[in-house]
Formats: C-alpha cells, structure tokens, sequence
C-alpha cells in the first residue's frame, strides 16, 4: 500500500514539474534557453507613473533596448545567413541531432516540436499515440508550428508526419528555409529501432518504413527548399552542408550547383 501511494505521489509531483516546464516554454516562446520576453527594465518606470509626456519617449528607448538585448544577450552577435529555419524528414533522418548542432553553429535558439508538446500534454508521444490516437498528436503539432512561426533566432526540429499536413506545409514555407533531410530505410530503422516508435510496430519496419516514405514522398517535396542527405555521413559535414546551402539560398544561386566543398565559416559582422 505504502508503495502505491509513493508511486501516487512521485508521479504528481512529475505531473506538477511538467506543468511548471510547460508554463515556462509558453512564456520562453518555446524555447528553453530563451529568457522571458517583455520583460520590465529595472530603470524603467511602471506604466501608473509615466505622464503623457514621457510615454512616447519611453516606448522609443524601450524599444532600441529591446533590440540592444537581443542581440547581446540572447543570442550571439554574429554573420549569419537566416535567423530561423526549420528541419524537416522522415524519422530517424537526424533531425533532432542535426537541429541542436546547427543551431549553435549558427548562434541560436533550438526547439524540437515533439519534446514541446510532450512536456505540454505531460504525455510522450507513443502514449499520446496509443491513448489519444494520431489525430490528435497532428492537431498538436499544428498548434506548436503555428506559435513557432512568431519565434525568431531559432531552428525548429520537426516531427517526421509534420509536414504532411498542407496548412503545416504553407505555414512553414511561409516563414524561412526548410532543409529537407533523407536517409535510406535501412539506415533510418537502424536509428529507430531501439525506440518505441508507433508507426513502426509491426512484423516488417524496413517494409513500414519504405511505404510512409513514398507516401510522404509528394509532401516532402513540395516543403523542401532544400535537400541534405545524412546518410552514412558525420553530423558536423552534415551541419556545413547546411550552412552553405543557406548562404547559396540567401544570395539567389541554384541549389543544385553547389560546389562539393562548403563555404568556411565567415567572420564576425
């Protein structure tokens, strides 16, 4: 009985530490590394104790304090060819790695869609699978691709279904550069398969794996705005690549007539 209850009690207090995790992304925009926006200047007067005078003054240094902030404090000062892009692909294609290691390439922020809405709905992603069904895992990610539109300095790590949704699509396409990366199904059942993953919970994965994919083919397509292969390849050659078909992308040039070896990393602007 006394372990019953224990048991009771550690998973409350989980429950609890979740909502206070969630409550602190909702206001970080997400983002777990970013501090809280509109936050109040210790010089700056309360709004009761500004006179219409003042006010418009106010706002103006507000705001060029604003922007001072955030480009010392939050993130760091340096050249960089977007502010936000997002990672797209089939599960198991990296995203997850390949998104945090971008990001401190480039300097920012770094959100995976699916840890967002596991710590939102204190549930992880099979039980939300197995519980709530697929529907409502994708309404989900529809809600978190939509806030993560009104984030900025930051790479968003996307689930492998997230863009087979078309308001998905045009959401993401309407707001940066999305890098499409692919693996073989071999290589990706070798990536998921020591993790519980429901869409492959079947007696032939590599099978499952190759249906989703042709089936996800069209969708992936027409989100990409570029592709990366990550197969059989080091993350950090990976991240370069990356980079330099951002910079490509950036000034206007065709994709596919990149050079082989990517552009060294630029200095300081």
């Amino acid at each position: 009985m006394s372990k019953r209850i224990n048991a009771r009690r550690i998973s409350a207090r989980r429950v609890r530490l979740n909502v206070r995790e969630m409550r602190r992304d909702y206001r970080a925009g997400f983002c777990v590394d970013a501090p809280t926006p509109n936050t109040r200047l210790s010089s700056e007067r309360p709004r009761s104790e500004q006179t219409p005078a003042n006010q418009s003054q106010a706002s103006q240094s507000q705001a060029s304090q604003s922007q001072a902030s955030q480009s010392q404090g939050r993130v760091i000062d340096i050249e960089r060819p977007v502010t936000w892009v997002v990672l797209a692909g089939f599960m198991g294609a990296g995203k997850s790695r390949i998104g945090w290691e971008l990001s401190r390439r480039m300097g920012l922020h770094f959100v995976d869609t699916d840890k967002v809405i596991e710590r939102v709905s204190c549930l992880s992603v099979p039980d939300i699978f197995e519980h709530y069904g697929e529907k409502v895992f994708r309404d989900y990610e529809t809600e978190v691709v939509r806030r993560c539109l009104k984030l900025d300095f930051v790479v968003v790590s996307t689930g492998g279904g997230t863009v087979v949704r078309d308001v998905n699509r045009t959401m993401l396409k309407s707001r940066g550069p999305v890098v499409l990366l692919s693996a073989s199904p071999e290589t990706t059942y070798q990536r998921t398969r020591r993790h519980k993953r429901p869409l492959l919970e079947c007696d032939d994965p590599v099978g499952r794996i190759r249906e989703l994919m042709a089936a996800r083919k069209n969708a992936y397509e027409d989100a990409a705005t570029m592709h990366v292969s990550t197969d059989g390849r080091p993350s950090s050659d990976v991240v370069e690549e990356i980079v330099h078909k951002l910079w490509l992308w950036l000034e206007g040039h065709p994709l596919e007539d990149a050079p082989d070896e990517p552009r060294s990393q630029r200095g300081n602007g």
